[in-house]
């Protein structure tokens, strides 16, 4: 298993495109063993079981990350964004919004998802 997480989150992107989500999954399944503690692999795992339509397994996934207390700035922002979009779990998205935005203050998409968190409240 290349150490380049780059690459493979290259090739688990052609499996998407090419509409082999369980590979793309499993790629990304194997990579998080490989590189513990990486919160990309895992990500990216959560993300492809999501666009499987296992919206709890992805829920259950990301909710493992965040509590593992990696530096998952993208996971917080992305079900931030979810759980708000759907006016789910406001208090939870609150959370997930701010930590999003301690790790990546500068980014315009964690912007936008903690106002969009805070005009839902």
């Amino acid at each position: 298993m290349p150490k380049n997480f780059d690459a493979c989150s290259l090739l688990g992107q052609l499996y998407v495109s090419q509409k082999r989500l369980e590979e793309a999954a499993a790629r990304g399944d194997r990579l998080a063993v490989w590189e513990s503690g990486a919160v990309g692999p895992q990500t990216m795992a959560a993300l492809i079981v999501e666009a499987q339509g296992e919206q709890r397994n992805a829920r259950q996934r990301c909710e493992r990350i965040v509590e593992a207390g990696l530096r998952a700035a993208v996971t917080s922002n992305n079900f931030a964004w979810r759980y708000a979009s759907r006016g789910e779990q406001l208090d939870r998205a609150l959370h997930l919004a701010q930590t999003a935005k301690v790790e990546r203050p500068d980014v315009p998409a964690v912007n936008g998802t903690l106002a969009c968190v805070n005009i839902e409240k």
